[in-house]
């Protein structure tokens, strides 16, 4: 009778706590961590644009309209097979833009990556300055295009630095 009873109260002690540890992995399963949340974001880079002489600085790096784009950035054609702007469907797309200051020194922008948060999308790019002083001013510009379908009220933009 003992050893019955010893017997059960084992196996007893075995299910409880088998269905409580179910229980904890359904709970941690359902609490998504914040990597999981954070998605990457398709996009292209637009090529062969140039900020407009005398354009306002954008105050919103999301740029919507067509017309919008136009009274910021005209094209920039150059000779050969890649050589005609990237084109930008406003119906279908959307422009990021990431404008800095005129300066006399050389500037290179490159992507990095956009995620989306649910919230909004962030843009994280990375500047290159060379020291040396140019004969002319310049200002950088990067431009990528993302189809509406990504869109998000907020956009964000991230410079990313270099270790």
């Amino acid at each position: 009778m003992k050893k019955t009873l010893i017997v059960l109260s084992c196996g007893l002690l075995l299910l409880l706590a088998s269905c409580n540890g179910q229980r904890m992995e359904k709970e941690t399963a359902t609490i998504p961590s914040e990597q999981t949340s954070v998605k990457k974001v398709p996009y292209i880079e637009a090529e062969h644009y140039f900020f407009r002489n005398g354009a306002q600085m954008p105050e919103n790096p999301k740029i919507n309209t067509r017309e919008e784009f136009e009274s910021l950035f005209g094209m920039a054609a150059v000779m050969g097979t890649n050589g005609r702007p990237t084109p930008i469907d406003f119906d279908k797309q959307f422009v990021i833009a990431v404008v800095l200051p005129v300066t006399n020194k050389d500037v290179e922008l490159d992507d990095e990556r956009l995620t989306d948060d649910g919230q909004s999308l962030t843009f994280e790019y990375h500047a290159s300055y060379d020291e040396d002083v140019l004969s002319f001013e310049m200002q950088p510009i990067l431009l990528i295009v993302v189809d509406r379908k990504f869109e998000r009220e907020n956009v964000v933009l991230k410079e990313v630095f270099e270790d």
